[in-house]
């Protein structure tokens, strides 16, 4: 594969040019093989697993939003849930570099994944749906509480139904297995009359221990003559993955035995005796340390000895007045 490379005019017949969604792009071949099996490129190895190992699970989990896909619109879809799964393999604590999965990863992450970066869940719908999803009988349940369509929707011209749509899928990301179900409600009317609390409940194989991954989407149609017709291409339809079930491990489904209780040990404990030190190391150690004489330093004699000069002459001149009064 060739190297992407800062356009040099000065050799336009050795450079490709591809076009992609971001422009055109020159690629310049390379001089040398690069053998990929060297040690010093071991983490680009591991990295290059993993990357791979994200674009097949996203084009798995891709192709269980095939039923709905179509009403969703958007080339950049794959890119961004490729880009999000290989953040849930870094996740992955339990596997080396290389190694990761996103089955052991973390899932949760792909709550609130938007299928149409053009057109928000969040901001074309503002009702808040509620999941539930019972393992042992196989439902999942959406339940949307009562609103005012033209209140609560980002409602695109020409419009004049909506549909609710609903998506449930259970994906094993190692074993690239995928199981989907959708379900979605007859054209309603974009009035200014209250709506009654919906509820849809999607089938699912019962004791089901993989992911579950739920999604809901509003999807805008023109009823004319009694035909639909879509708004704009589905280019304002909004899907986002509204909650996920993280897989439920076998061993939780397995009886667990009944632990006894566990029978009270008495152990006696020897406490060790306090020793007490003798009264003459206690007097040696509470005695007070001896105060060291210190000599007066250099400045402190130089002092005195000019004040010994100044007193003796001092009574030198007194000796010779007593002298002179004594004559």
């Amino acid at each position: 594969m060739g190297k992407v490379v800062y356009f040099n005019f000065s050799e336009p017949a050795q450079a490709s040019f591809y076009q992609t969604a971001n422009g055109f792009v020159a690629v310049k071949p390379r001089k040398k093989a690069i053998k990929w099996q060297a040690p010093q490129y071991e983490k680009i190895r591991a990295h290059r697993q993993e990357f791979g190992r994200a674009a097949q699970s996203g084009a798995d989990l891709r192709f269980a939003f095939q039923a709905t896909s179509h009403l969703f619109r958007d080339a950049s879809m794959y890119r961004r849930l490729s880009s999000q799964l290989l953040q849930i393999i870094q996740q992955d604590t339990s596997h080396v570099r290389g190694e990761r999965t996103v089955e052991n990863g973390d899932v949760q992450l792909l709550k609130g994944f938007e299928l149409n970066e053009n057109a928000l869940f969040r901001r074309v719908c503002r009702v808040q749906p509620r999941t539930t999803l019972d393992r042992a009988k196989g439902i999942a349940k959406v339940d949307i509480p009562s609103f005012v369509p033209t209140h609560e929707l980002r409602i695109p011209k020409h419009a004049t139904h909506y549909k609710i749509v609903t998506t449930v899928q259970a994906v094993d990301f190692d074993k690239n297995e995928t199981t989907s179900e959708s379900i979605q409600t007859i054209p309603l009317v974009l009035d200014d009359t209250a709506t009654m609390p919906y509820s849809l409940t999607v089938p699912l194989p019962k004791k089901e221990q993989r992911h579950v991954l739920v999604s809901v989407g509003i999807v805008f149609v023109e009823i004319l003559n009694d035909k639909p017709y879509s708004v704009a291409g589905g280019r304002y339809n909004a899907m986002c993955i509204t909650h996920v079930f993280p897989k439920v491990g076998v061993e939780a489904t397995k009886p667990v035995p009944p632990v006894e209780a566990p029978i009270p040990l008495i152990v006696e404990v020897a406490v060790p005796t306090k020793q007490i030190k003798p009264a003459t190391t206690l007097l040696q150690t509470s005695s007070p340390r001896p105060k060291q004489l210190r000599l007066p330093g250099r400045k402190m004699r130089g002092k005195l000895y000019k004040e010994a000069i100044s007193y003796n002459n001092h009574g030198k001149i007194a000796s010779h007045l007593l002298e002179e009064q004594v004559e």
